[in-house]
């Protein structure tokens, strides 16, 4: 059975480096998360490896540059931990399968709760009309 988890209880599952990781052709939506993710994540001393299924939208390839950061296309993932950002389901991970991504599993989505992220260690869904507006339950954003 899962315990249930606050979004400040995050932090305790994520072990450097850990692997974010967004959809296929992620949007700005789902770059947005990984930067910002990635940017707390080296505030806590912990570092990260961005990570994209497949390829990466126009835009969201042009923020993740302008704000200094290389999304690896179909990298392996290397981390101790992986944090999904801004997907429904996981075949929006493929080639990337759940069982092969590093554990612990942190999912943060915001379309619409679905049980089979149930595998996954901890599961955050926020009815919002985007991912980005979530990270204001996990943290304040600085403005970079």
């Amino acid at each position: 059975m899962k315990k249930e988890f606050s979004p400040a209880g995050i932090w305790e599952f994520l072990k450097s480096p850990v692997t974010i990781i967004s959809h296929r052709s992620v949007d700005v939506d789902g770059v947005a998360c990984m930067l910002a993710f990635a940017l707390e994540l080296e505030k806590r001393g912990v570092k990260s490896q961005l990570i994209a299924p497949s390829d990466i939208s126009r835009a969201g390839e042009t923020l993740a540059k302008n704000l200094g950061f290389k999304i690896a296309v179909d990298a392996k993932p290397t981390g101790n931990s992986t944090l999904v950002l801004d997907v429904l389901a996981s075949h929006q991970l493929e080639p990337y399968k759940l069982e092969d991504l590093p554990k612990p599993l942190v999912v943060v989505d915001h379309h619409y709760y679905n049980p089979e992220w149930k595998p996954t260690d901890i599961y955050y869904f926020f009815e919002r009309p985007s991912c980005a507006e979530i990270l204001l339950d996990f943290f304040k954003p600085d403005k970079k």
